[in-house]
């Protein structure tokens, strides 16, 4: 919970220089300017990096002990005769534990989706001042902005905490579900 709050808070920064970025003039985009917006990330930067390093294997566990329920809780679905109540604790299980681990995808996945945000934006801006002041001797910072997998948060480097990643659990969930459902009728 602390991981995904930290996370929310950190795209929820990212996304509001990418508002400041969008609502400043072009004239007011001095490098001065460039030069605080990178600074400011550069120390978000930072902070993903220790969320990182505190937060990995513990994500590792939760992630791998949640998906474990959701199989464990699928099997005795398929493979126990039907008892409502027994069922129906069945299901809260699995709801929960899928839950909880599609929120955590999408909450720390956020985090690589808000970084494009912030680095289109001050693109964007950098090539109107280009345009504006139509000088090509200025300095460019775009060389500067992070790369592309700089906010893209890991469990011990096993998996990435993306947003696309939900549509493989969700495929991997479906697989195992057939799986054990074909196994459990043999």
């Amino acid at each position: 919970m602390i991981y995904c709050l930290m996370c929310q808070s950190i795209w929820k920064i990212i996304n509001r220089l990418t508002e400041e970025i969008k609502v400043c003039p072009v004239k007011k985009f001095t490098v001065s300017k460039q030069v605080a917006f990178l600074e400011k990330i550069s120390k978000i930067k930072e902070i993903v990096f220790y969320v990182q390093n505190l937060f990995s294997q513990p994500s590792l566990l939760l992630t791998t002990a949640q998906f474990g329920v959701c199989i464990v809780s699928l099997s005795l679905l398929s493979s126990l005769p039907s008892e409502f109540v027994f069922n129906f604790i069945l299901i809260l299980q699995f709801s929960n534990s899928c839950g909880g681990i599609l929120a955590l995808f999408w909450i720390v996945g956020g985090l690589p989706v808000a970084a494009n945000r912030f680095r289109k934006a001050f693109r964007e801006k950098l090539l109107q001042r280009m345009m504006y002041h139509r000088k090509k001797d200025e300095v460019c910072f775009e060389k500067v902005l992070f790369e592309k997998g700089d906010f893209v948060l890991s469990s011990c480097g096993i998996f990435d905490f993306q947003r696309n990643s939900i549509l493989v659990l969700v495929g991997t969930l479906l697989s195992y579900t057939i799986y054990l459902v074909s196994w459990h009728k043999i």
